[in-house]
């Protein structure tokens, strides 16, 4: 794929820190506002992705405010790690973006099986 395609991307799902307080974690996804009813459909699946980190709780996604509300356990899990835990799941979804467009629309689940083994390695040596 085209570095300055994913990179023009990242920067349109730029991720910022709105609240931080034990238990609660709360991004701002840049733009997610203006995200498609197409694309919003894969939400439950990037929830997934998110709470495959342990010790992450209930993901909530909030379109109108830009904001995405991550609950943890703060005895197994930091803000931190759960915040960098994203920026991992967001570089996964951009190295495979072209198989997610070749894929995903027509062959969701085995789309989604195969992100899920590149990020259960990930998550491997994240967790370590």
């Amino acid at each position: 794929m085209n570095v300055l395609k994913k990179q023009l991307i990242k920067n349109f799902i730029k991720l910022a820190v709105i609240k931080n307080e034990p238990g609660i974690l709360m991004l701002q996804v840049t733009h997610l506002s203006k995200l498609s009813d197409k694309y919003k459909v894969y939400e439950n699946y990037v929830i997934q992705a998110v709470q495959m980190l342990g010790g992450t709780g209930e993901v909530l996604v909030d379109y109108k405010k830009s904001a995405v509300t991550i609950n943890y356990n703060v005895q197994s899990v930091t803000a931190q790690k759960i915040y960098n835990w994203v920026q991992v799941i967001i570089d996964v979804a951009l190295n495979n973006l072209e198989f997610i467009e070749k894929y995903g629309e027509d062959q969701t689940e085995y789309t989604v099986q195969k992100l899920k083994e590149v990020l259960l390695k990930k998550i491997k040596v994240f967790e370590q």
